[in-house]
């Protein structure tokens, strides 16, 4: 059973990104139906989550204001920025460093991965 508010699929594997329960990204198999990842360290719900699209890095984006970017199958964020609120869509732009974060009423910003800004 697939439950959450963010979800998105892998560009090129079986695989689902979702947000479950308080403060976790599952990455999910969808072939043979098992966990593969939990990602903890959200301290509220999920709202957005993308794979980049090489299908290594994953992002997502909580109720608790901040922006986390993992490397696929790792526990732990590689990377975590706070927001003034809520980012409501995130996603990776194609063959680049760039984030593009949406919250409202700011509207759409692009974040530098390797400057962290």
């Amino acid at each position: 059973h697939i439950s959450g508010y963010a979800i998105n699929t892998h560009p090129a594997l079986p695989t689902l990104l979702h947000g479950v329960l308080i403060a976790r990204a599952q990455l999910f198999d969808t072939r043979i139906t098992i966990v593969l990842t939990l990602c903890s360290g959200h301290g509220s719900y999920l709202l957005s989550c993308a794979f980049d699209d090489q299908g290594a890095l994953l992002l997502s984006s909580s109720l608790d204001l901040s922006v986390r970017v993992w490397h696929k199958g790792s526990p732990e964020a590689a990377f975590v920025f706070n927001t003034a609120s809520p980012c409501t869509s995130v996603s990776f732009i194609p063959g680049s460093q760039f984030l593009i974060l949406a919250a409202m009423p700011e509207g759409a910003s692009i974040f530098d991965l390797r400057m962290h800004r």
